[in-house]
């Protein structure tokens, strides 16, 4: 087994002496210790030890060195709540074939309860149903300054739990090369917060309030295919903000949208996405043209706001729909006659769209990627034009007082977990390379 070297991490303390009678009492209180180890080396099975020895003793994090590995077969590393992982920066700490399953649910959550994986690589050519990555039902997690690639089905399920609305996942200045699927799937607890003209959904916009808590996606690159970049399901809220999203056309497939499913996608029981927040982002492709939008709606409210979207024959597309397909249409389908909002109140509504460029969205194009005819910027799809109408369900304009009730502002950024931040726009892929994160201080080494 390589080497371990154990920390003990003394965050807070208060020392009182007093001298009576010559007598000295001392008086130790608020200790909080985070039991934090460093590898030597990055074999599958000494990762795995040290989790479980971090998680035997209270939560704390695991310091992988400088190594490139490729596992054989592919590795799976359980890791429960509470405790973290962090590499030694991106282009020093690479991983292949392997992903990360972080599940209270499954291993359980010890100390914070809160995780974090940062500073590596983990890059997969699998495609086969080795798994994907996990963050499952955590009261909290930032994943950041991570180079990932896969090929595999959907590449991170996000699930967010159902005991905690303030619960939060933050993903940032993280590189993803996927040629999926799906991307990344966003799940709530599927509670939804809308139905028939209540005001609970829009008064989530701009907040870090949702079902399960909110997942923050900001200052990432996304780069290659995905059918679904982005998805949600079951009552998610997400904000996708201040990312660089260049598709490329490998297997001469449609690079999909940032979008919110409906209910009833999969299972009978299954809610739709309940907010998208989306703005001050680049979403492009670096060769051809796409034949889907770069933003779809399916359910539920949201703000798409200040992004730059390019090669797309629709910008951003809202549909009402059901499952199993066909998609509802016009004339309405028995049920939904006379009903309105339709899909037990989860058709998309409440949606503002302003401040957007849009270029080169095209039906179809030239040779030189230039419009033969011209498509739309915002569009409602799949003959859902009955159930969706602009100045009813969608709005090109910012939200204000007089008009709505209210006037949306941004929830905090960067986010209160991210020091600093800077919006790739301006810096495409890739980022500056991280530098490796400092030593930990205030710590007592010992060596076994």
């Amino acid at each position: 087994m390589g080497k371990m070297m154990k920390y003990f991490n003394t965050k807070y303390y208060c020392v009182l002496i007093c001298f009576v009678s010559f007598m000295a009492f001392v008086f130790i209180s608020d200790i909080s210790i985070a039991y934090d180890v460093r590898l030597d080396n990055c074999a599958a099975a000494n990762i795995d030890n040290a989790v479980v020895l971090i998680k035997n003793n209270g939560g704390g994090t695991l310091y992988l060195p400088t190594c490139e590995v490729t596992y054989s077969p592919a590795k799976n590393f359980h890791v429960p709540g509470g405790v973290s992982i962090i590499g030694n920066g991106r282009t020093n700490t690479i991983l292949r074939q392997a992903v990360f399953t972080f599940n209270k649910d499954a291993y359980g959550e010890v100390g914070t309860k809160i995780s974090r994986l940062a500073h590596l690589a983990v890059k997969n050519n699998f495609t086969t149903a080795v798994g994907y990555n996990v963050i499952r039902q955590l009261q909290g997690m930032r994943v950041d300054h991570v180079d990932f690639e896969g090929r595999f089905s959907t590449f991170l399920n996000i699930t967010m739990p159902s005991n905690n609305e303030n619960a939060y996942v933050v993903i940032d200045n993280c590189n993803f090369s996927l040629y999926t699927s799906y991307g990344i799937y966003t799940v709530g607890n599927n509670t939804y917060y809308e139905n028939n003209g209540s005001n609970a959904c829009r008064n989530l916009l701009g907040t870090a309030t949702g079902s399960g808590g909110v997942i923050f996606f900001e200052d990432n690159n996304f780069y290659g295919y995905a059918d679904h970049l982005i998805d949600g399901r079951q009552g998610a809220h997400y904000v996708f903000r201040h990312n660089t999203v260049q598709y490329n056309q490998i297997y001469q497939k449609i690079p999909g949208p940032i979008e919110g499913h409906g209910p009833g996608i999969g299972y009978s029981t299954e809610l739709g996405t309940n907010c998208m927040e989306v703005y001050g982002n680049l979403i492009t492709m670096i060769e051809g043209y796409s034949a889907s939008s770069a933003i779809l709606f399916r359910s539920g409210c949201g703000v798409v706001y200040n992004n730059t979207i390019e090669y797309k024959q629709t910008g951003i597309a809202l549909a009402l729909e059901s499952s199993p397909y066909p998609y509802y249409s016009n004339p309405p389908p028995s049920g939904c006659a006379g009903v309105y909002p339709c899909v037990i109140g989860q058709q998309p509504h409440d949606i503002w769209i302003w401040g957007n460029t849009f270029n080169n969205i095209c039906k179809t194009w030239n040779p030189d990627r230039t419009c033969a005819t011209p498509g739309n910027n915002v569009l409602v799809v799949w003959d859902s034009g009955y159930w969706i109408q602009q100045n009813r369900d969608y709005f090109l304009r910012a939200p204000t007082l007089v008009n709505d009730g209210f006037t949306w502002t941004a929830f905090t950024y960067p986010h209160p977990l991210v020091s600093g931040g800077s919006n790739p726009v301006s810096n495409p892929l890739p980022p500056p390379s991280d530098p490796p994160p400092n030593a930990p201080k205030n710590l007592h080494i010992i060596k076994p």
